[in-house]
C-alpha cells in the first residue's frame, strides 16, 4: 500500500503532507509548545538546516494524539553542530542532544541518528513508514524502550492502520509491526492501552 495514497483515502493527505508549520494547528495559540515550534522551524530554515520532526508532534500529525512535553527533530550531526552556536546565540539552553528553549520553556530534542536520515530533500514531517520503523527499531533494543512500541500499537488503533502497511516497511521490522497489528485488533474497542 502506497502511504499517500493512505493518506489521500482519508483526505488527510493535504494536511500530513503540508509543511511543519501547519503542525501549529494541534496546539492553542498561546500553548509554550506551539510558541517553541514556530521558533525553532524558524531558525532551521534561516540557517538551512535539512531536518524532520519526530517523536510525539510527528505521532500526533498522523494520528495519534500524544503529549507533547518537548519537540523531537531529527537532524546530521554535522547540523546539529552549526546550530548549537546559532542556538546559544538566541538565548537557547543547549543540554547535551537539545536546546531549552527559555522564552517558552520547551525542551527541544536533536536526534542526530544517521541511520534515520531520509534520502529524500528536506520534508520536515518524518513520513507515517519511516516513524513507525524508527519507534520499532528503537523499542525492540530493549526493555527501556517500550514507549516506543507503546506508540506504534496506539498509533495503530488511533489511525485504524492497515495490516498491509507492514509491506511498506523495513523488513527487519515488519514482524514486529505485524504483531502490533495483531494485538490492537484483537483488543476490546473500547479498552485504552
Amino acid at each position: 500500500m502506497d502511504l499517500r495514497a493512505l493518506y489521500d483515502s482519508r483526505g488527510q493527505s493535504k494536511e500530513i503532507w503540508g509543511t511543519a508549520e501547519a503542525l501549529t494547528r494541534f496546539f492553542a495559540p498561546d500553548h509554550d509548545v506551539r510558541a517553541a515550534l514556530a521558533r525553532i522551524l524558524a531558525i532551521l530554515e534561516e540557517v538551512k538546516s535539512t531536518f524532520w520532526l519526530t517523536g510525539a508532534l510527528a505521532l500526533s500529525a498522523h494520528g495519534l494524539r500524544a503529549d507533547l512535553p518537548e519537540i523531537e527533530v531529527l537532524l546530521s550531526s554535522a547540523d546539529w553542530d552549526e546550530l548549537r552556536g546559532e542556538l546559544t546565540q538566541r538565548g537557547y539552553e543547549i543540554l547535551g542532544h537539545g536546546a531549552r528553549d527559555q522564552r517558552n520553556g520547551v525542551f527541544i530534542q536533536m536526534v542526530t541518528d544517521a541511520s534515520w536520515l531520509p534520502s529524500s530533500p528536506q520534508m520536515e514531517l518524518l513520513t507515517l513508514g519511516r516513524l513507525i520503523e524508527m519507534k520499532l527499531t528503537s523499542g525492540m533494543r530493549g526493555p527501556h524502550r517500550m514507549k516506543d512500541l507503546t506508540d506504534v500499537l496506539e498509533l495503530i488503533r488511533a489511525a485504524k492502520l492497515p495490516r498491509e502497511l507492514s509491506r511498506e516497511l523495513d523488513e527487519s521490522v515488519r514482524a514486529k509491526y505485524d504483531e502490533l497489528w495483531l494485538a490492537a485488533a484483537s483488543a476490546p474497542p473500547d479498552e485504552d492501552y
